[in-house]
């Protein structure tokens, strides 16, 4: 980190330039290298889950420059890359320590915000990429209430869950020009279901 910090000063100064020659693939092994010492600090102890985030995301960061280098295309992808692998580092931090539940939101987070960033990417404009970006943390809070968490399982996951999946399906439709469609069956959903409760409480 100590190297790393001194090459972004060198560079911030124009001292050395490293947008150029061997430099980058340099640097890019440095940040992959950096990123490793971190994660053989966790896989020797599970005590120290914390060297996840900054193990993945470092790895991240040097794959990132060194694809920028080696396959000058893949630079509209780098965001993905990069937010996919810090939201990796939190999933990885769960796995390790599931008593660690809180994981699971930022990492869903960061994941959902990766496909965002990918689709924009690639630009498909089918579907508003805020709606992706819903129904991922949608999914996020759903696997919060369903995955074990060193403890008592959770239901209030399932509150934000069923929000955030009904704002991404309905910023989906409304992108997709499906927007009149939405309200009349969300009520047609709704009396049904009070009806139906309706009646089995009558029946019991």
């Amino acid at each position: 980190m100590l190297i790393i910090g001194v090459a972004a000063l060198l560079q911030t100064l124009r001292m050395v330039n490293f947008n150029s020659g061997f430099w980058p693939v340099f640097m890019a092994a440095l940040f992959v290298l950096a990123g490793l010492a971190f994660l053989v600090a966790l896989f020797q102890t599970r005590a120290n889950w914390w060297a996840a985030i900054p193990g993945v995301t470092l790895v991240s960061i040097g794959a990132l420059i060194g694809l920028n280098e080696l396959a000058p295309g893949f630079a509209p992808y780098g965001g993905s890359l990069v937010l996919g692998g810090i939201g990796l580092s939190f999933w990885l931090v769960y796995l390790v320590a599931p008593q660690n539940w809180w994981a699971i939101i930022p990492g869903g987070m960061m994941v959902s915000l990766a496909v965002v960033a990918g689709v924009d990417a690639v630009h498909v404009h089918s579907i508003d990429s805020g709606g992706y970006l819903f129904l991922g943390l949608a999914v996020t809070f759903a696997l919060l209430g369903i995955l074990p968490t060193g403890g008592r399982r959770m239901t209030w996951p399932w509150i934000p869950a069923a929000v955030l999946l009904a704002l991404g399906v309905l910023v989906s439709f409304s992108a997709a020009g499906f927007a009149n469609f939405v309200w009349p069956v969300v009520l047609i959903l709704l009396g049904v279901f009070f009806l139906t409760r309706n009646m089995i409480r009558k029946s019991q």
